[in-house]
């Protein structure tokens, strides 16, 4: 099992990052991995999510995504590829932006050799971050443009 912590600050607001972080459905478009993502809405606070990735091979898994009391968006693993995936974002506003938490622990059904758990660490997990940041920069350009801008 993987434990991966990331921790960083971005100039963009956490109103907006959680938006991204909350439509799901528009993954496919902005993480080159996400194949497709299929949601049913539990409730207001609470979905399941069912993604296809890419990520040496096609995988599959369903989650369960929570917004907690304290502002967590906490997900547990249903079922697929994984024989774990939890985890949670935890956004904290600032100044200047926020500040991204973020927790991962993946366990694989299948064995990974050591080599391609420490690259996922060190360098898919900043990478995936930053898509969501991308893509919130990217939707706050054109709130911008739009006179929108309620960031």
């Amino acid at each position: 099992m993987a434990k991966i912590q990331y921790q960083a600050h971005h100039s963009i607001s956490r109103t907006l990052l959680r938006s991204v972080i909350l439509d799901f459905y528009s993954y496919p478009t902005f993480i080159p991995q996400v194949r497709s993502c299929v949601v049913q809405e539990i409730n207001e606070q609470e979905w399941e999510i069912t993604l296809e990735i890419f990520v040496i091979r096609p995988l599959s898994y369903r989650i369960r995504m929570e917004e907690k009391k304290d502002g967590r968006l906490v997900w547990n693993l249903l079922e697929g590829a994984f024989t774990m995936n939890n985890g949670f974002w935890k956004l904290e506003d600032t100044k200047k932006g926020c500040d991204i938490h973020y927790e991962l622990e993946i366990q694989m059904s299948t064995f990974l050799p050591s080599i391609i758990t420490k690259k996922v660490q060190e360098t898919a997990i900043p990478e995936l971050i930053l898509s969501f940041v991308e893509e919130a920069q990217r939707r706050l350009i054109v709130q911008q443009k739009n006179g929108l801008d309620d960031n």
